[in-house]
């Protein structure tokens, strides 16, 4: 009887920490890149850059495979370099020279208050603000804008994006309705989560896709994203519908110290990967530890790809990962297939 009496006294103690640890982490909904899936980061602390290499990659593997299917067919995969502004967002990567935001734009939209916590990696970007930004390439500028109507209680009723380039030498980054390339109207369900989007094409669009989700769809007048939440409010499944049909959707399930355990994946658009459905697992840092592949005959290996990839991590004192050993070979057994190194620099 003690025993029981100590096991529920110690449950109890749990889920109010986590209710506590929820409330806690309120915060902006700004978007940013070091702790979004949308940029493929879920760092903490004050980052300030990261360098990312292999370190090596298995003898007995071709120099094919290696750069074909270990290097480039991974689901840990990042830019070599990037930085970030203490605020978290990305200022600099090996593709983009720099990118500039306006500090007026990124301070008003930080203060919005997301009334939920954020968790990684769930799909949740389309429904948070994006911060203006000017992003220097090589050859030209392209220019990304961002307005927002938000309703009588501070919700969010629509984005407009806008975008425009120009080359270094004719610096042109106003916009006009010609510059609109979406709008993405909100609503919402009675506990004020965004239910559904609806999203409408602007002129800039004409002829272009939708790109989100890792896919792509063409602007059709069903063109919408539907959201569902569990009894605590969080969200459980995204649906990317157009022209009729779902091009995509996703399912998350939550341990039971609240971190996203599973997530199942089924695209019927794009993806770049050798399965339309897939399931991947993660740990309690976010970070993915099993990537499965399914297929109707259990096959093992999808051409040139393992129906099952795995990832184990080595921590710094911050909980952000600094070694991933690789086994994409279809076991977690024996040599790793290669070796992932994160250097990571911080402000404090």
């Amino acid at each position: 009887m003690q025993a029981s009496k100590i096991i529920l006294l110690l449950m109890l103690f749990l889920s109010l920490s986590i209710k506590a640890q929820d409330k806690q982490e309120e915060h902006s909904a700004l978007l940013l890149g070091k702790s979004n899936r949308y940029y493929g980061y879920n760092l903490k602390g004050s980052v300030k850059s990261i360098r990312f290499t292999y370190n090596s990659v298995r003898n007995d593997i071709s120099k094919y495979d290696s750069l074909n299917r270990i290097i480039l067919k991974n689901d840990i995969k990042q830019n070599k370099f990037v930085e970030f502004n203490k605020q978290g967002l990305i200022i600099k990567s090996d593709y983009n020279k720099k990118i500039t935001y306006e500090n007026e734009d990124v301070d008003k939209k930080s203060q919005h208050i997301l009334k939920r916590k954020q968790k990684y990696p769930a799909y949740d970007y389309v429904f948070l603000l994006k911060p203006d930004r000017a992003i220097y390439n090589e050859e030209d500028i392209s220019y990304e804008k961002y307005e927002y109507e938000f309703d009588s209680i501070g919700r969010i009723k629509s984005e407009k994006k806008y975008y425009n380039f120009s080359e270094y030498d004719n610096i042109n980054k106003g916009f006009t309705d010609e510059n609109l390339l979406s709008i993405i109207n909100f609503f919402y369900d009675s506990h004020n989560n965004v239910l559904y989007q609806k999203i409408i094409p602007g002129k800039w669009a004409k002829g272009m896709s939708y790109n989100v989700f890792g896919t792509e769809t063409p602007f059709c007048k069903d063109t919408r994203i539907d959201y569902s939440y569990d009894e605590k409010d969080r969200l459980i499944k995204v649906i990317l519908f157009s022209c009729n049909t779902i091009i995509f959707e996703e399912d998350y399930t939550y341990a039971f110290d609240g971190y996203i355990s599973e997530v199942y994946s089924h695209f019927s658009g794009l993806s770049g990967y050798p399965s339309t459905r897939m399931k991947a697992y993660y740990n309690k840092n976010g970070d993915i530890i099993h990537m499965h592949f399914i297929t109707i005959d259990n096959e093992i290996w999808l051409g040139d790809e393992a129906a099952n990839r795995y990832y184990e991590y080595e921590y710094d004192s911050y909980g952000n990962w600094i070694k991933c050993r690789l086994y994409l070979e279809g076991k977690k057994e024996g040599e790793p297939s290669t070796i992932a190194v994160r250097k990571i620099e911080y402000y404090d």
